[in-house]
């Protein structure tokens, strides 16, 4: 009997992990193909609009990132835990998905609305004249289809209906694409607000054609907003969060400015892309299926505690072989990626990689915290966050530069994981299991010790060792999905 219960509990843990190891690979590669397509919109763009062209698609970027930030009030997240917890209520569904719509109708609109009253405004402060005011009144419309597109991201995310939230967002980039290369190739400059128009139109006839339809949601109203005000406050608290974590990387870029040099600045920020963008991907995905996982545990701390326990050894043994092979090619991506003068970050991104062995952690546990619906607690650990990364960064560049900076990442992070596992264990009573903390303790061990080989080992050496020291995570990782080893006869 016991083995029996043994063995069922094997299967399950095994389906478990291959679900998650599915919505990993699934949204990684859309991640992959996103990028794909960013990097053949903008080789268009240098090519017809020149440098230009580049610079337009930044600023208008920047304004409509930075205009959702102040104006979504965080729905995406808030709104993916109400869901999640009220999946299997069909009568509250429905209502709540009238109640989501109708929100981020509101959003949408008041975002919109802001956007084309300072118009005026931000073409003069941008481009010295008011000529351009039309340009930012359409950047108003991208934002209220950004923000309807978001309610229903979060409702398929909220339902785990990964593989129809995949194909909308697979479907939107290829058709904003398409759409946008005779734009650039006919409109000039102009072309640039068009196609951000075009990528936000899709992306919402895209994800319209995948909503539930099995689900009979309420219209949105204005009765309906009524309802939603609990996850609007903790959507507050999350885009605060956001805002001052936004904040504190302007504060840093622009002391780095001031202290260094504007070609420092493009040093930290070819690397910075490198080891955050690097590991970007993963923890999308994590999110994506992690999150609306652990808001439907509800008060169960047992279950919390086995879902972050499992989800850390999970994402370490995916993770970790990543870091190993980034370390392995890392001067390579830099010469395709760069030029020569941007050797120079090599040392930065050896030592920052490594951060990313307590980010997935402590993202887990962040996630855990916010999935509580707590958003006060949210905003205090991400502004400490935010505060302490500031200050260690800010120190590793002055003391020891680029390679500081390295540094300054693992400790920041470091950081980052002990106060939200701090604050996950005493205030929501997670326990993280013997197998998850020594999924960690060994993951540090193995990268850290092949990062300390890479500085000091030739060539021929460390990448033998470092693509050898893969392959038993890779046989880690088919055991937990129940294909390796053999079957025993009963």
């Amino acid at each position: 009997m016991e083995n029996r219960l043994r063995a069922t509990e094997m299967k399950g843990t095994s389906s478990i992990n291959k679900s998650i190891v599915k919505v990993l690979s699934v949204f990684t590669s859309l991640q992959v193909v996103n990028v794909i397509c960013g990097m053949v919109k903008m080789k268009f763009v240098s090519i017809w609009l020149e440098a230009s062209g580049v610079g337009l698609f930044g600023i208008f970027q920047q304004v409509t990132d930075t205009t959702a930030t102040l104006t979504d009030f965080g729905l995406r997240q808030s709104t993916t835990r109400e869901v999640a917890m009220k999946r299997n209520d069909g009568r509250l569904l429905g209502r709540l998905l009238g109640t989501i719509r109708s929100w981020n109708l509101l959003v949408g609109i008041f975002g919109g609305v802001l956007l084309t009253f300072l118009s005026p405004l931000l073409s003069s402060l941008f481009f010295e004249s008011s000529a351009f005011w039309w340009s930012f009144v359409l950047l108003g419309v991208c934002i209220l289809f950004n923000a309807m597109t978001a309610g229903e991201n979060s409702i398929l995310q909220g339902l785990s209906r990964f593989k129809e939230l995949a194909r909308a967002g697979l479907i939107a980039s290829l058709t904003g694409l398409a759409v946008s290369i005779p734009l650039f190739r006919f409109l000039g400059n102009n072309s640039v607000i068009f196609s951000l128009l075009a990528y936000a139109v899709a992306a919402w006839i895209s994800i319209r054609r995948f909503r539930p339809r099995d689900i009979e949601a309420e219209s949105p109203s204005p009765a309906l907003l009524k309802e939603g005000k609990d996850f609007a406050k903790l959507g507050g608290y999350m885009a605060l969060a956001a805002f001052i974590s936004s904040l504190a990387l302007t504060i840093f870029i622009w002391w780095l400015n001031h202290y260094a040099s504007t070609s420092e600045v493009g040093y930290y920020q070819a690397g910075n892309t490198l080891v955050v963008r690097y590991m970007g991907f993963v923890l999308s995905a994590i999110g994506l299926e992690f999150y609306p996982r652990i808001a439907a545990c509800g008060d169960s701390s047992m279950r919390r505690s086995v879902y972050v326990s499992h989800e850390i050894s999970l994402t370490l043994t995916i993770l970790t072989p990543l870091v190993l092979l980034f370390l392995v090619a890392r001067p390579w991506l830099v010469e395709l990626l760069y030029t020569s003068e941007f050797d120079v970050i090599i040392p930065f991104i050896t030592f920052g990689i490594l951060h990313t062995i307590f980010r997935v952690p402590s993202v887990i546990m962040a996630y855990t915290i916010v999935s509580q619906g707590n958003g006060l607690v949210y905003l205090i650990v991400e502004s400490l966050d935010s505060i302490f990364g500031l200050a260690v960064c800010i120190a590793g560049y002055t003391f020891y530069g680029l390679s500081g900076l390295g540094v300054a990442f693992i400790i920041w992070y470091a950081g980052y994981l002990a106060l939200t596992w701090i604050v996950a264990g005493i205030k929501y009573d997670v326990r993280v299991k013997r197998g998850g903390v020594a999924a960690l303790i060994v993951s540090v061990a193995v990268t850290f010790a092949s990062a300390a080989l890479v500085c000091t080992a030739p060539t021929y050496i460390y990448i033998p060792v470092l693509l050898l020291a893969v392959v038993p995570y890779v046989l880690r990782l088919k055991t937990l999905l129940g294909k390796g080893g053999r079957r025993r006869k009963r």
